[in-house]
């Protein structure tokens, strides 16, 4: 197997979003401070959360100078806070790590990020954290094992710079939870890239509700994907108009941020974003979607593009 050895360390944009589940954040940034992170700063958003969350982020950030704490007034979503806690350091990796992620692997930061420096073609790269997931390994140039997918979960994922400014930031479509890192896989497979997992299995796991149990949380999950207009059918239009170039993958922010007097940061609608609703709605009111077990269909009927 060739190696190819860095000159230079990188950086890396670490962030997580909280909203409640203190018990989850707690063992997963206890974890995640136990491991080899050389001088990453870790962005915690915190999505408006109403239990002992902010309390014990703000504690831990007073104590850890690499963890920055960025309190919103409510929960936008994930997107929302995952792409702005993306815009506060400019570095050549971006990584997106759930709350509910616990690391196992005291190198599954250098591990992701060898691995992708040895493979360039490698897009989009994580840790697979769902069995459901089959992926196929496949042989790269270097010599190293790939676990390939149709897309790469957004639980713990790492993104090159060069990436993002292909691609740019999360889709902020889809609610509080949704299609995003299906929606992101798409438009980075777009350009050429693989996309997929790394292949050590046991560098992580996931623990979602069967650690901690807000059923709020998961009802909110729920709602937003099989929301009419936020969930499946506007993902397989957007898959659509990415395709087809009618849209540009380089996606935008949809929400843009503003501080307020408490310190605490809201959004409001970015008015680039406008168009793309308008013919979001439009062509969501006009087009037809069945779906028969997996398989799922968009009918454009006579529409014209």
């Amino acid at each position: 197997m060739s190696t190819k050895i860095r000159t230079g360390t990188p950086t890396v944009n670490i962030t997580m979003v909280t909203w409640n589940r203190v018990n989850l954040t707690r063992l997963c940034l206890e974890r995640l401070l136990s491991t080899k992170l050389q001088d990453y700063i870790i962005h915690v958003v915190d999505n408006g959360s109403t239990d002992e969350t902010r309390s014990y982020i703000s504690h831990l950030s007073s104590i850890h100078n690499n963890i920055k704490v960025i309190f919103l007034r409510k929960n936008y979503g994930v997107s929302v806070a995952a792409n702005y806690g993306w815009t506060l350091t400019d570095s050549d990796y971006y990584v997106k790590l759930d709350n509910d992620v616990e690391i196992l692997d005291d190198n599954w930061l250098d591990n992701l990020i060898n691995f992708r420096e040895r493979n360039k073609e490698v897009g989009l790269l994580g840790y697979r954290l769902l069995e459901k997931h089959k992926v196929t390994p496949v042989y790269l140039p270097s010599g190293d094992v790939f676990h390939e997918f149709i897309s790469c979960g957004g639980g713990l994922i790492l993104i090159p710079n060069n990436i993002h400014q292909q691609c740019g930031f999360w889709n902020e479509d889809y609610g509080y939870y949704g299609f995003t890192d299906l929606d992101y896989s798409n438009r980075v497979q777009i350009l050429g890239c693989r996309v997929g997992y790394h292949f050590n299995e046991k560098a992580a796991r996931h623990l979602g509700y069967d650690f901690d149990i807000y059923n709020n949380q998961e009802e909110l999950k729920q709602n937003s994907v099989h929301d009419a207009r936020k969930g499946e059918k506007l993902y397989l239009l957007n898959k659509f108009l990415f395709e087809e170039k009618i849209r540009s993958i380089n996606v935008d922010r949809k929400f843009l941020p503003e501080q307020n007097k408490n310190s605490d940061i809201s959004f409001y609608l970015n008015p680039k974003y406008i168009p793309i609703t308008k013919l979001q709605n439009e062509l969501l009111a006009k087009i037809k979607y069945t779906k028969d077990g997996d398989k799922v269909r968009l009918d454009f009927g006579m529409l014209k593009f």
